[in-house]
């Protein structure tokens, strides 16, 4: 890896820690097709119309996004 590679690839998992420590949230996002959402590098890739469980800044962004 080259120095920039791996300072993103430690922004990635610290914000896989952030997010893992949230409060979880069940969603169903309204849309035809799925949903991307990425905060700091780190992404989900949500279907629509299937409940999943998201931590609570995913949930924010997709409320923003009026997606749910």
């Amino acid at each position: 890896l080259q120095v920039g590679e791996a300072a993103q690839r430690s922004m990635i998992d610290v914000m896989r820690s952030v997010l893992a420590k949230q409060p979880k949230r069940r969603v169903k996002v309204r849309s035809d097709a799925d949903v991307f959402v990425q905060i700091n590098g780190y992404s989900y890739l949500i279907q629509p119309n299937v409940p999943v469980d998201v931590p609570e800044q995913v949930a924010e962004l997709l409320e923003q996004g009026d997606y749910i």
